[in-house]
C-alpha cells in the first residue's frame, strides 16, 4: 500500500523537477555571485507541494485511462471513490499551500509562472490534450520546462539565457516521451490515446526523436556560448550528448532502441543539471 501511495505522488518526477529547479537557480545565482539559501529552500518547498499536487491531480483525472493500461491498472485511485475524493482534496490543499509559499517568499513572476505551469499541465494537458490531441507532448513539454525557469527567475528576471534554458528542457522532453510512447505503445492503443507512433509509425517518430536530440545538442552549445564559454560545462555534457545521438542513429530492434533512448534521456538531463555546478569551479 505504501508503494502505491509513493507511485501516486510520482516521486521520481517530483525529484527530477526539483533538481532542474535547483540547476536553474544556481545558473542565475552565478551572475549575482550570491546563493540565497533561504530563498532556494522556500522555492523548493513551494514547488515540492505544487508538484505533488499536480501529480495527484493527474492521477485523479486519469483514472478512466489508467484502468485500461497494463502498467497503470493497479494504481491506488482506481475503483476507490472515497480515496479519490480524499486525494483530490489533499491535492487542492497542497496546491494552495505551495502557491502561498511562493507568493510570500518569492517574486510575482515566479508566482505567475507556477500558476501557468499548473494550468498547462492539469487543465490543458491532463484534461484535454493528452486524450484528444496528437501534439499534446509539445504543450505538455512547456509545463515540464517551467521548474528550471522558475528556479532561474527566483534570482533574476526572465531573459535570453532563461529562454535557452526553457528550450533545452522543451526539446529534451520530446525524445524522452516519444521513446516512452514506443515502449508502451500497446497500452496507449488500448486507452485510445493519440500518440505519434500510432498515427505515423516508428520511422517518423524516430526522425522526430533524432531532430530533437540534435536541437538539444545545439542548444547546449548555445548555452555554453552565452554563459562565457565555460569549458568545464561543455566537457561534462559532450560525452553523453554524443552517445545519445549515436544510439539514436542506429537501426536496432525498435523496443530495445526506444529503451536505450529513454534511459539516455534521463542520464542526459541529469548530467546537464549537474554540469551547472561547474560554474562554481571556474
Amino acid at each position: 500500500m505504501i508503494t502505491k501511495y509513493i507511485r501516486s505522488i510520482k516521486l521520481k518526477i517530483v525529484v527530477g523537477n526539483l533538481l532542474s529547479l535547483i540547476s536553474g537557480f544556481l545558473l542565475s545565482s552565478r551572475i549575482t555571485k550570491v546563493i540565497n539559501i533561504n530563498l532556494l529552500n522556500y522555492t523548493i518547498l513551494g514547488m515540492f507541494f505544487l508538484l505533488i499536487s499536480n501529480c495527484l491531480l493527474n492521477n485523479y483525472i486519469d483514472r478512466d485511462i489508467d484502468i485500461i493500461m497494463d502498467r497503470t491498472k493497479n494504481r491506488l485511485l482506481i475503483n476507490n471513490k472515497t480515496l479519490s475524493l480524499l486525494i483530490l482534496l489533499i491535492s487542492i490543499i497542497l496546491a494552495i499551500l505551495g502557491l502561498i509559499i511562493l507568493f510570500i517568499t518569492n517574486n510575482l513572476l515566479v508566482f505567475i509562472l507556477s500558476i501557468l505551469a499548473t494550468i498547462i499541465y492539469v487543465i490543458f494537458y491532463s484534461f484535454y490534450l493528452k486524450r484528444y490531441s496528437l501534439y499534446s507532448t509539445l504543450i505538455g513539454s512547456l509545463s515540464g520546462a517551467m521548474p528550471p525557469v522558475i528556479g532561474y527567475c527566483s534570482v533574476l528576471n526572465f531573459n535570453f539565457e532563461s529562454l535557452i534554458l526553457m528550450l533545452i528542457f522543451i526539446v529534451w522532453q520530446i525524445p524522452h516521451f516519444y521513446s516512452l510512447s514506443i515502449i508502451y505503445i500497446n497500452d496507449y492503443k488500448k486507452a485510445n490515446i493519440p500518440i505519434l507512433p500510432l498515427y505515423y509509425g516508428y520511422l517518423i517518430t524516430k526522425k522526430y526523436i533524432i531532430i530533437s536530440i540534435i536541437l538539444y545538442i545545439l542548444l547546449i552549445f548555445l548555452m555554453y556560448t552565452i554563459t562565457n564559454n565555460n569549458i568545464y560545462f561543455i566537457i561534462i555534457n559532450i560525452p553523453i550528448m554524443i552517445l545519445w545521438l549515436f544510439v539514436s542513429l542506429k537501426n536496432n530492434n525498435i523496443d530495445s532502441w526506444a529503451k536505450k533512448i529513454f534511459i539516455l534521456s534521463i542520464i542526459s538531463i541529469n548530467v546537464f543539471n549537474l554540469s551547472i555546478l561547474s560554474y562554481y569551479k571556474v
